[in-house]
């Protein structure tokens, strides 16, 4: 949750991402994807970042939706981060409306980060949408879909950095990557909880 703004619209039966005019203007096209490991990641022509990553979890779409907005879950995930919220809700699960703040060590500093749920449906949906932070802009899209026996997770996140020239040089050659990588592990490790008893830790 630490980790999307509405520029771009997801349908969320097909997973296709479409670009919003309004905001990129008509004729701005996209450029710098890249596919790793089922992920993509997309720079925008206004610095805008964006990365999409689908995970495929062997376990029932609300166990996974409820995992996903777990304070405690998220926390035990970013081990080794000294990330944990400070603020708001710091246990549980959080919902529609509410906030939390995370406070972490990156890069050095400690940095500290305050979401809403502005967005809610269980358990196909939900958005955190950053209310104070480092970033200029960052906003976190959860999407769910039964998938066979299972549940396809499609997590896409947006974000600019500050700090203009050199926020955006920070996007290419370091936010990004890191961005992706806290992102990945936190995937993992709802799929690995999910998928075994060990969910019940979190949602009792």
């Amino acid at each position: 949750m630490f980790l999307t703004a509405s520029c771009f619209r997801v349908d969320k039966k097909t997973f296709v991402s479409q670009p919003c005019l309004a905001h990129v203007g008509p004729y701005a096209r996209i450029w710098g994807l890249r596919h790793r490991n089922g992920s993509r990641i997309v720079l925008l022509p206004d610095t805008m970042v964006r990365l999409e990553i689908t995970t495929v979890i062997a376990a029932p779409i609300q166990r996974c939706f409820d995992l996903s907005r777990s304070i405690d879950l998220q926390v035990d995930s970013a081990h080794g981060t000294g990330e944990r919220a400070v603020a708001g809700v710091t246990g549980g699960l959080i919902g529609m409306g509410q906030e939390v703040t995370w406070k972490a060590r990156q890069f050095g500093f400690d940095v500290r980060h305050t979401s809403r749920i502005t967005a809610f449906d269980s358990p196909f949906y939900f958005q955190d949408l950053m209310q104070r932070g480092v970033f200029k802009s960052y906003c976190h899209d959860h999407h769910f879909e039964v998938w066979k026996s299972g549940t396809t997770m499609l997590d896409v996140v947006e974000f600019e950095a500050p700090l203009g020239l050199l926020g955006r040089l920070a996007e290419k050659f370091v936010i990004k990557r890191r961005m992706q990588k806290l992102l990945e592990r936190r995937n993992a490790f709802i799929k690995q909880t999910a998928e075994a008893a060990q969910w019940r830790k979190y949602l009792g």
